[in-house]
């Protein structure tokens, strides 16, 4: 059972030696026939071990344990030449450290830590503060000094009615010039003359249409008659100014009822037939 016991273990070791051998060749390139040539001194260190027997108590003679024999000076390894795996890549070689470039190298490091910008503290917003009334002493006034503010006051009103009046008087005199200005009524004829048709044109069978502007006094006589519209005859034109001076008119009325001058228009037909 101990034969066993032992075998296990030495088994789980050298398992594990291999293993380790095989993680440290594919990290720090350890030759493999090293790590094989320790395996298998272990495995023939186990085959070789005795077994222990179990103590026997009817002979204790038969318990003495042998000495065990003079070690043997310890055996000298061959010299083993590494041989590159060539399925595992090259290991770069180490390059020497420059100490004088080290020297030369900043302490501090090439990237700062970011600075972090505090906040600005808001001004503190001072409420303001009431102002204390100054305390003043009441002045009794004079009796001289209640006499000038009552007349400076009554002169004060006596300006503005003034003023008011004024305004008004203006306003009143614009409306009434408006009011002048405008004819509420016109002219209308009170009195008409019938020209006398010119015997040289009835001989000759002419005839035609004068309009004749007059302006209306405020009498109601025609002034300056002007023809407005020629008949072509000067004949005929002529008779219709003699006819138009004969016209009498009521007078047209403004807005305040009084008489003002106004233009009228007044036509005359000339015909054979009449």
């Amino acid at each position: 059972m101990r034969r066993k016991l032992t075998l296990a273990c030495l088994f789980a070791v050298g398992l594990s030696l291999g293993i380790a051998g095989i993680l440290s060749v594919i990290i720090h390139q350890v030759p493999t026939p090293v790590l094989l040539e320790k395996a298998t001194v272990l495995t023939a260190f186990s085959a070789e071990a005795p077994p222990k027997k179990a103590p026997d108590k009817a002979h204790p003679s038969a318990n003495h344990i042998p000495p065990p024999p003079p070690s043997s000076p310890p055996a000298v390894r061959p010299h083993v030449t590494e041989v590159p795996d060539p399925l595992l890549p090259p290991v770069p070689q180490p390059q020497p450290i420059d100490e004088a470039l080290v020297a030369t190298l900043p302490d501090d490091n090439p990237f700062p830590p970011p600075q972090v910008q505090k906040p600005k503290p808001k001004p503190a917003v001072k409420s303001p503060s009431k102002a204390k009334p100054n305390p003043r002493k009441k002045v009794t006034p004079s009796k001289a000094d209640l006499a000038a503010a009552a007349a400076k006051k009554r002169a004060a009103r006596e300006a503005a009615a003034a003023r008011a009046r004024a305004a008004a008087a203006r306003k009143a005199a614009a409306r009434r010039a408006a009011l002048a200005r405008k004819v509420v009524r016109g002219a209308s004829v009170t009195s008409r003359a019938t020209p006398v048709y010119p015997r040289s044109a009835r001989r000759r069978g002419q005839e035609g249409k004068v309009i004749v502007t007059v302006t209306v006094a405020p009498s109601g006589r025609v002034t300056s008659p002007r023809i407005s519209k020629s008949s072509g005859i000067p004949a005929l034109d002529s008779s219709a100014l003699k006819a138009a001076q004969k016209f009498r008119f009521q007078p047209a009325r403004n807005g305040l009822g009084s008489p003002v001058s106004t233009k009228k228009s007044i036509p005359f037909t000339f015909r054979l037939s009449s």
